[in-house]
């Protein structure tokens, strides 16, 4: 839905973190999704471990004070923060959700003038843009004016957004049209002009009309 079926690119950020583009030759090119034991750098799994990490190294004074201590203490029900080490690592492998659906707890503290919860959102915004402007490159479409949409719950916050935009323009240098940040339902267009697409059943303008219509019946839900 990013770029209405049109070259190039869509970064997703959701649990996970992945770009993907294509240029009007019909190359595809995808980079990151890695999973969260390797990559996902920029994704909700990312923002919340690194505000974990930020959230001990406080409480044990080895980092700067952060009001993610008291906020994740009060979110597990644990009146010593190290207590939340079982309660985390007792998740197994539902770990990564777990930790991912912490990511707006991050954005509430950056939006109450927490400095290293926003720190971890500006971070985020720039591995995200870094997803891009690679993506954008291997495209071969640096050179002249490139679609580039933000896709998944991640890019809510305005702290992500506003740091990803800044890094497409002054780290990559490129002559963008952004779009986005799109999330819920929206999404799903992309993969229906895709499909019409390889059908060749694609009429220019479809996208923007769904998206237009879908647009107006959640307003008015």
């Amino acid at each position: 839905a990013t770029t209405y079926g049109e070259p190039g690119v869509a970064v997703v950020a959701g649990t996970g973190s992945i770009a993907y583009g294509r240029n009007r030759e019909g190359l595809e090119v995808r980079v990151g999704g890695w999973g969260w034991l390797i990559g996902d750098e920029g994704s909700a799994f990312d923002i919340a471990r690194k505000a974990m990490n930020a959230a001990s190294r406080a409480y044990e004074g080895r980092g700067p004070s952060t009001t993610l201590t008291y906020l994740l203490s009060r979110r597990f029900r644990v009146s010593d923060f190290r207590d939340l080490i079982s309660r985390i690592y007792g998740r197994g492998r539902a770990v990564s959700v777990t930790l991912a659906s912490l990511a707006p707890l991050v954005d509430g503290a950056a939006r109450r003038g927490d400095g290293v919860a926003r720190e971890i959102l500006n971070e985020a915004g720039r591995e995200l843009a870094s997803l891009a402007i690679v993506t954008v490159r291997k495209l071969g479409l640096a050179g002249g004016r490139v679609i580039i949409g933000g896709v998944g719950g991640v890019f809510r916050s305005r702290f992500v957004w506003n740091s990803f935009r800044r890094a497409i323009f002054s780290e990559g240098g490129l002559r963008a049209t952004l779009r986005g940040p799109l999330y819920g339902p929206y999404p799903a267009l992309g993969g229906m002009v895709m499909a019409l697409r390889r059908r060749s059943a694609y009429k220019e303008g479809v996208a923007e009309r769904y998206f237009e219509s879908l647009t107006k019946y959640l307003r008015g839900k």
